[in-house]
Formats: structure tokens, C-alpha cells, sequence
């Protein structure tokens, strides 16, 4: 019974497919003599079933059962029989079934067609290992994602692949050759079950070449394909591939020198090969030593050096890196250039597309320019390390390799440089060879990795901070991950696009195009927790309380392709500003963070940098302690708030008590002084004055007295100098009298007192004053009218005293608010930056704070002076108040 398409559900009976939906029955196909127990649900959606008349097939979309084909059962050997004494397995991708009749045999059922595998296929046979084994029929079968089929049997495990079986037992390394399940992953990787434990199969995409192949001894340095397709190897002698053979050259040269360091094909179609301290060549089967008399140093002296590289350029020259500096043989001339070129062992050389020689070696790296060379240097931007290898892309674009410095391009003349900590697999760069997909392949002691040239040239343009670098090793088929450098070639790119690496055990061939681009993200979880180094169990949301600190988050990416290389990167949002790039590794460590709400995310990358786009998330939640928390905080800032507001009153109070008490004695100190005035002009003009007048009456009365001419004329002179001297008296006690006390202000008022006090100053001092004054009468008390009038003749004195003015003016200008009073003078004026304030400054800034004004004097040497008072007239009313203000003037 299934569930049918469109609803309903799909049943199989002796008569027949039939389909009930809402209670009623159908039939869904023709009736059927005989139902057998076999049946089988595909992946697919399709459902097989094995009856004694056909194999009838239902497809998902369909309510009908195709008969695929009748295998009567009439002939014992018809294929009915087989069929029907057989097991069904399942279903391909193509659509065609799979089952098993017997032990040692299969069928396929494909386009309605019955084919049978059997011992021609490769199914072979299998002894039973113990007595009363059960048969191996299938049991389990998988399609991997190359479309190879698997079986799972009681006797191995069977891989079908062009047309033929392949069995693999416990020998072939599986933990157990009964297989109870088979699985394939979203990945590619085939997991087998068995009794005695798990077992993955991988696709090993690397295949090597080692003694078992063919080699003579399995550690290879220098490997070289001549223009026909030949692949030359260097052991411990000359090997050769070709047409999927080795043959190994045995030569009294390898015997005695044990390596081969070098090879190069020259333009003739023979070998150079470079062995210990020696120099042969191959050509049409004979070896011929090269004299080694020609290496001579620039002092002429002999050396037998050995050659790391060789190379014959396109005008016929020989170049020799060897471990005695770099030689150049011209003809029958052999040059020696020195230690100096690239140091004194130079490991690789190499031709650019403009014909210009370039070596590296243990001293750096060294470019040929006219007769000489130019080495570059770390001042250059070169990183310090041994250079040992050299790649030119098309557009001109040189790789150097270094031994433990990493990658640098030079463009331009200009490097950069790729180490590990911009995501460079290894800080080796042992060869660069380059691909048809746009990678850089390079070799180290851990191995073989790629990186895409796309991902370099960004890194250099500054458009990302790192590179993502694939490796591979053993899992991927190398039989030894370290791989050989420092004699040349140090790899190939064969005509066939495939790559060859020299290692220890062998040589690695990969082929790129044969190479699986990963596009399945690993799935990132969060797998557990710890706080101040205790594990907690892992939760989809984490709260800290106060106290807990140092929270580790433990996170992996689920991946079988190279798990060892997945990156990662993670963020606590909220906290971090930007993504942590963590590379490999798998826990985040945080030891503080400020109470709040927050949410780490991280995601992963697989080997070949795909990353998952959403990742694993986690709520993090850090609770405040009480102290940190808001209705504390509001509390306290309330709190000092109100501190501070009780403060600032307390502070105002007593500085209004301060101020008001201050204004009290100076009220009371102005009113004492206008008192002592009042007093004194009093008894100046009731007493002093009175006698004065007295004795000036005295005075009249003698002179009138008559006496002799001689007498009266000299009493007449006496008296009429007393009478003068006590004029002068009078007057000078009654000015004092009225400057202490004007008793016009009482009794003319303010405006009259001041229009007489101008006029009796400018006839006195000489100056003329002009002035201009509004009427006052009656808009000041009695004290801040006096106070005003003291303000204006104070201000008048200092100008007559001290300004030296020819010209003056005086203006009062009463406003519907304010009161203007302005007095200006032309006179020499004076620094006001060095006048102290003095008591009289005081005493007039006392004043004017009295009436509740300002003032401001503007002065300048040679430039006269301007005092201007701006009295609010409501204050003066209510508060005895005047606002001074002062300019310059010219």
C-alpha cells in the first residue's frame, strides 16, 4: 500500500492496482494472476513490483502501472524464473532496477530489458569464510554522485562502474567484509556499516607513481617532459614514462652519484642531466660526461660544482645554477658570474617572455639586464627567504616561491607578498605550476595546494584581506604528503593539462580537471559552552548573570572534505564591529562583555571556500548586576540629582544672604557717607560760613570807619584783602558744601542739578561741555537719583582732572525701558589694560550694581573716552538700579 498521487491511497491486490479515495475503489491498472512478496519504493518517487506474470512499474505522476516487459515462468529458465526466485534492490538514477537471483549473480532491468552480470562482469565467486555462510545477495545499494553503484553484500562490498563489478573485502581495508548499511552522503563520501565498525571511501583524485609502479628507488626530485610527450624522472637514476611504462635508465653516472639534481632538454633533443659534481648528457641512448674543466671560477680557479638547474635559453646560451654561483656557457666559453648573482647556490632558473634571465637561490632572486643582473633584495620588497621556484603568467605577472617565506608577485616593480596569515596554506612554496581553471598549484613538505589566481590578484589590489588555499595529501592519495624541492624541475604541467609533483614516496599526479569543486557549505553548529572554564550545556539562548565571565563557545562545521580545512569566521553582534576571521579555529573566547543583549553568529567555509550563508546562531543575554541596572542607575542619578539641586539652592541661599547682606552695607555705607555729607555741608554753611560772613561784615564796617587819609588808606588796603580772602572762603565753602551735599537736588530737582553742575564744571575747568539731557524729575528716589548725580560727576572730575579734553559732551537719553547716559571727551584717553580697579572704579561700579545696571568704559590712547550707562527704568523705580556702558570714541 502507498500513498497515491493526487491523494488517496494506492493498493496492489490480486486482481490488480486499485485506488480508494473517499471510500470508493478504482482500479489503477489490469488485473494480475499472481502477486509475489517483492516490491520496492525508489528514491524516486517509483514503486516496482515483482509479480509472476511482469515487472510492473508505478510512476509518481502516473495512476496507471506500465508493464515494462513479461517474463512468463512457463520455461524454469525463462527470465520470469530468475526474476521471480531473485531479491529487488533498487532503483538508479536512469530509472532501471536492480535486484540479485542468486549469490553470485545480478540483474538489471533497463528500457524493459534484462540483463545479467555474472563472473564475466567480475563477479566472481566467494568462499565462505565459516561454516553454513549465508549467500551474498545484495543486501544494500547506493548511486554515488560520479553515478558508480554500490552493493552491499554478506560478502564485501561491490562497486559497479563501466559495465564491470569491483569487490572489496575486510582485505582491502574495510573493518568487516559483511555490510549491514550503505550511505551516501551530500558530499560524495560512500559510509559502509559493518559488524566490527564504520569505514568512509573517499574519491582519491590524486594518483602516484612510486616503486610498485615501476620506480627504481620512490624518492623523486627533478621530473622534465621533452617535446614528445615523454615524462623523465630523476631517482637515484634516469626513469622515463611514457605510454602508461616506466623504464629506467641504469648508467655507471647514477651509480657512483647516487641523485639526479637536474634536467633540461636542449634545443637538439638531448638531455642535460645534473648529478653530483657532475655534468652528463643523454642523446639518442649514450651518456657523455660534460667536462667539468670549463667550470672555472673568475680567478681562473677549477671547481666542480653541482648543477641545481640548467637552462639553455633562445639564443643557444647554457646557463648552470650550481653551488658555486651562477655560469654561462656561450659556444665553447663558459663564463662564471659569480656568488653574488643570486647567492652562492642557485637553485632555479627561468626565461621571461622577453628573453631575460632570471635566478633564484639561496641569496634571493636575480634579473639579467644587458650584461649584468639586478638582484633584488627584502629593501625591494622581496620576502627573506630562499628562493626555489619561478612561474610567469600570460599577462607577465612573476610568482617567486621561497622556501619558508611563502608566495610574492612582482608587477611592475612592485611585490606582494602572501604568507599563511593571509590564508596561505604553507609559508613553502616548493613549485608554481598553474592550471586551465585559473589556480596556482604549489608544493610543500605537508603536501600539495591550490589558490585561485582571481583570489591573488584581488589580495594585491586591496579588494580582500585574504586568499583561501585547498590542500591535499594522503587522504587525497598521496602516498607522502612531503614533497621535494631544490633541484630542478621541481614540477610539470604535462601536455595533458595534468600536473606532476616530485615527492618522498614517488610522484603525485593531479589532474585538474578532474578535480570536485565542493559547492555543499558545511553546516555550522554551536556545540558547546563554557563559563570561567567550566563546560555548561549548549542552549539555544545563553544568560550570564553577574559574575560569569570568560564565555568559550565551542563551534564546528559538519564537513568530510578535509574537515581539517573548513575556516570560520564569527561575530558577537553588538559587541564585535566587524566579522573574526578564525581560520581553523573552533572556539571563540570572550572574556568580558557589558551587560545587554546579544547574538553570536558564525558561519563556515569549506575547503574550496564556500561558505554557508546563514550559519549558527546563539541569543546571549548578560545581566547587569544591580548596581548597573536601570531603575538603579535612574535611582541614583535621582538621587544625586536631587543632592546636587539641594545643593545648588543651599549654595544660591546664602549666596542671595551674601549678596543682599553686601548690598545692605553698601546701601547703608552710601547712605552713611550721603549722611556725613549732608552733616558737614550743614555745618559748613550754618557755622563756617555764618563766621565768615561775620568777619567779611566786620571788615565792610572798618573800612567805613573814617579816620586820617594815611590810616584809612592803609586799613582800606587791609580790609578790602580780608574781605576778598573771605569771599574766596565763602565761595570755596559753599562749593564744598554743595559738591558734598547739592542742595539743588532737593529742591530744583535731578535735571537742574545736573544741567548746573555741567555748567558750573565747564566754566571752571575751561572745557567746553555740551549736553543733552532728557527730563528726570521724578523717575528716581531721592537715593538713586543721588546716586546717578554721583555717577555723572564723577565721571565729569576724572575727565576734567585727567582727560586734557578741549571738548566734552554729555547725553541722557531716557528710553521706554532704559535710560542712556553717555559721556565722551576728546582728550588723550588712557591704557585701560593697565588701570587697576582702585577704590573709585569700586566705589562707581558699586554705584551703578546699586541702581541694577552695568557700565563699561571704552578708552584708548590718543583716542578719548567714552562712558556709557544703560539704566533699565523699571529697575531704577523699583530698585534703585542704572546699566552703565562705555565705548570708544575718537
Amino acid at each position: 500500500m502507498y500513498e497515491a498521487p493526487g491523494g488517496g491511497v494506492l493498493m496492489m491486490t490480486g486482481a490488480g492496482w486499485f485506488v480508494m479515495r473517499n471510500g470508493q475503489f478504482t482500479a489503477a491498472g489490469p488485473p494480475l494472476a499472481q502477486v509475489a512478496a517483492q516490491g520496492l519504493r525508489a528514491a524516486t518517487g517509483s514503486r516496482w513490483r515483482l509479480t509472476s506474470e511482469a515487472v510492473l512499474r508505478a510512476v509518481r505522476n502516473q495512476t496507471h502501472t506500465a508493464r515494462l516487459r513479461e517474463y512468463w515462468q512457463d520455461d524454469p529458465d525463462s527470465p520470469g524464473a530468475f526474476i521471480a526466485e531473485g531479491k529487488l534492490s533498487f532503483e538508479d538514477r536512469q530509472g532501471n532496477l536492480w535486484g540479485s537471483a542468486t549469490p553470485q549473480e545480478l540483474f538489471r532491468i533497463k528500457d524493459g530489458v534484462l540483463t545479467r552480470f555474472g563472473a564475466e562482469a567480475g563477479l566472481t565467486p566467494v568462499a565462505a569464510t565459516f561454516p553454513n555462510q549465508r549467500p551474498s545477495f545484495l543486501r544494500h545499494a547506493v548511486e554515488d554522485r560520479a553515478g558508480n553503484l554500490w552493493f552491499g553484500t554478506s560478502n564485501g562490498l561491490l562497486r559497479f562502474r563501466d559495465g564491470r563489478f569491483q569487490r572489496f573485502t575486510a582485505q582491502d581495508g574495510l573493518p568487516d567484509s559483511n555490510i549491514d548499511s550503505l550511505l551516501a552522503d551530500r558530499e560524495g563520501n560512500i559510509w559502509v556499516g559493518t559488524p566490527h565498525g564504520l569505514a568512509r571511501l573517499t574519491r582519491q583524485f590524486i594518483q602516484t607513481y612510486s616503486v610498485a609502479d615501476g620506480l627504481p628507488t620512490p624518492i623523486v626530485y627533478p621530473l622534465l617532459e621533452d617535446r614528445a610527450g615523454n615524462v623523465w624522472i630523476g631517482t637515484d637514476r634516469l626513469s622515463r614514462y611514457a605510454q602508461g611504462r616506466f623504464t629506467t635508465y641504469d648508467h655507471q653516472a647514477f651509480w657512483r652519484r647516487k641523485h639526479l639534481y637536474s634536467l633540461h632538454e636542449s634545443r637538439n633533443g638531448g638531455l642535460w642531466i645534473g648529478t653530483l659534481a657532475e655534468t652528463w648528457q643523454y642523446k639518442d641512448g649514450r651518456f657523455t660526461q660534460f667536462p667539468q674543466r670549463l667550470f672555472q671560477t673568475a680567478a681562473g680557479r677549477a671547481v666542480t660544482p653541482t648543477c641545481y638547474a640548467i637552462h639553455e635559453d633562445r639564443a643557444g646560451n647554457v646557463w648552470f645554477g650550481t653551488d658555486a654561483g651562477l655560469f654561462k656557457l656561450s659556444g665553447q666559453v663558459m663564463t662564471a658570474l659569480g656568488n653574488e648573482i643570486a647567492g652562492d647556490s642557485v637553485r632555479v632558473l627561468f626565461e621571461d617572455w622577453q628573453g631575460r634571465i632570471w635566478a633564484g637561490g639561496n641569496g634571493g632572486l636575480a634579473q639579467q639586464q644587458g650584461e649584468g643582473f639586478r638582484r633584488f633584495t627584502p629593501a625591494d620588497g622581496l620576502p627573506n627567504g630562499r628562493v626555489m621556484a619561478l612561474h610567469e603568467s600570460d599577462d607577465g605577472v612573476l610568482w617567486i616561491g621561497t622556501y619558508d617565506s611563502g608566495l610574492s608577485r612582482l608587477k611592475d616593480g612592485r611585490f606582494t607578498n602572501y604568507t599563511t596569515e593571509h590564508g596561505l596554506f604553507n609559508n613553502s612554496v616548493f613549485t608554481i605550476l598553474a592550471d586551465a581553471r585559473g589556480n596556482l598549484w604549489m608544493s610543500c613538505n605537508k603536501g600539495i595546494y591550490r589558490v585561485s589566481r582571481a583570489q591573488l590578484e584581488d589580495f594585491a589590489a586591496g579588494k580582500i584581506q585574504s586568499v583561501n588555499s585547498t590542500a591535499y595529501g594522503n587522504a587525497d592519495g598521496m602516498r607522502n604528503a612531503e614533497c621535494n624541492t631544490g633541484r630542478t624541475p621541481t614540477g610539470i604541467k604535462t601536455r595533458d593539462g595534468r600536473l606532476w609533483f616530485p615527492t618522498q614516496d614517488g610522484v603525485a599526479v593531479v589532474d585538474p580537471a578532474s578535480m570536485p569543486f565542493n559547492e555543499m557549505p558545511p553546516t555550522v553548529v554551536i556545540e558547546s559552552l563554557a563559563l570561567n572554564h567550566e563546560a555548561i550545556a549548549s542552549r539555544a539562548a545563553l544568560q550570564l548573570e553577574p559574575g560569569q565571565e570568560n564565555l568559550e563557545i565551542g563551534y564546528a562545521g559538519l564537513s568530510f572534505i578535509k574537515p581539517d580545512q573548513v575556516k570560520f569566521k564569527y561575530q558577537m553582534v553588538g559587541w564585535d564591529n566587524d566579522w573574526v576571521a578564525a581560520g581553523t579555529r573552533r572556539t571563540a573566547y570572550y572574556s568580558y562583555l557589558r551587560p545587554g543583549s546579544y547574538e553570536f553568529r558564525v558561519t563556515a567555509a569549506n575547503s574550496d571556500g564556500v561558505w554557508h550563508l546563514s550559519g549558527a546562531t546563539m541569543r546571549v543575554v548578560v545581566r547587569a548586576p544591580f548596581y548597573r541596572t536601570w531603575w538603579f542607575l535612574a535611582l541614583t542619578v535621582l538621587s544625586l540629582g536631587g543632592l546636587v539641586w539641594f545643593a545648588y539652592r543651599w549654595r544660591v541661599t546664602q549666596l542671595e544672604k551674601q549678596s543682599a547682606a553686601q548690598e545692605a552695607f553698601a546701601r547703608k555705607l552710601i547712605a552713611s557717607q550721603e549722611s556725613e555729607r549732608k552733616r558737614i555741608a550743614a555745618e559748613l554753611h550754618d557755622g563756617l560760613a555764618q563766621n565768615l560772613l561775620v568777619i567779611q561784615n566786620y571788615a565792610v564796617m572798618g573800612q567805613a570807619e573814617k579816620t586820617t587819609d594815611a590810616v584809612q588808606t592803609r586799613f582800606a588796603e587791609i580790609f578790602t584783602g580780608i574781605r576778598a580772602t573771605v569771599q574766596q572762603s565763602l565761595d570755596e565753602v559753599r562749593t564744598i558744601a554743595y559738591n558734598l551735599r547739592p542742595l539743588h537736588l532737593e529742591r530744583l530737582g535731578l535735571t537742574a542739578t545736573l544741567n548746573a553742575m555741567i555748567e558750573q564744571l565747564a566754566e571752571s575747568s575751561g572745557i567746553e561741555i555740551k549736553r543733552d539731557i532728557a527730563p528726570l524729575d521724578d523717575l528716581f528716589t531721592p537715593e538713586a537719583a543721588m546716586n546717578l548725580f554721583r555717577l555723572v560727576q564723577e565721571s565729569l572730575n576724572n575727565l576734567v582732572r585727567h582727560s586734557g579734553a578741549r571738548t566734552a559732551r554729555v547725553s541722557i537719553v531716557r528710553h521706554a525701558a532704559r535710560l542712556d547716559v553717555t559721556i565722551q571727551d576728546d582728550g588723550q584717553g588712557f591704557d585701560a589694560d593697565g588701570v587697576t580697579n582702585g577704590l573709585g572704579l569700586t566705589g562707581f561700579a558699586e554705584r551703578v550694581r546699586l541702581l541694577g545696571g552695568t557700565h563699561q568704559i571704552q578708552t584708548a590712547l590718543g583716542q578719548g573716552t567714552t562712558v556709557t550707562l544703560q539704566i533699565p527704568v523699571s529697575s531704577v523705580v523699583a530698585q534703585d538700579g542704572i546699566l552703565c556702558h562705555i565705548s570708544k570714541t575718537d
